[in-house]
């Protein structure tokens, strides 16, 4: 199975996929390629959303969900359902692999807190 089949049928059973769960659950490095490639013959709505990045420090990313093609010819609305903060950045600890693993989830803690607060 292509890269992009495997982005495709995570849209279809998911919603939506950002780059984390590109990487770590499909393997997908270049999120933003297959995306083009499945824009060929599906609709595909981008949506930026604010994320802490290793070092602590806000960083965008896109998020990607498919377009239902009945659903908008009805005019319904399409937007792509919120991400809180939380799950914008991880879920509950990271997987990283890289020797400034200690550094990234104290960062991750620090952000955890002023979200929270």
């Amino acid at each position: 199975m292509s890269q992009a089949q495997s982005v495709l049928n995570y849209l279809q059973e998911h919603g939506e996929i950002g780059p984390r769960e590109a990487l770590n659950e499909l393997g997908v490095y270049r999120l933003a390629a297959r995306i083009h490639d499945i824009r060929r013959e599906h609709d595909v709505e981008t949506r930026r959303v604010e994320v802490v990045n290793a070092h602590g420090d806000t960083a965008v990313v896109a998020r990607y969900a498919l377009v239902n093609r009945r659903t908008a010819e009805k005019g319904a609305d399409l937007a792509i359902p919120p991400v809180t903060p939380a799950a914008t950045v991880w879920p509950e600890e990271p997987v990283v692999q890289n020797h400034s693993t200690p550094g990234l989830l104290e960062g991750v803690r620090r952000w955890f807190k002023r979200v929270a607060a």
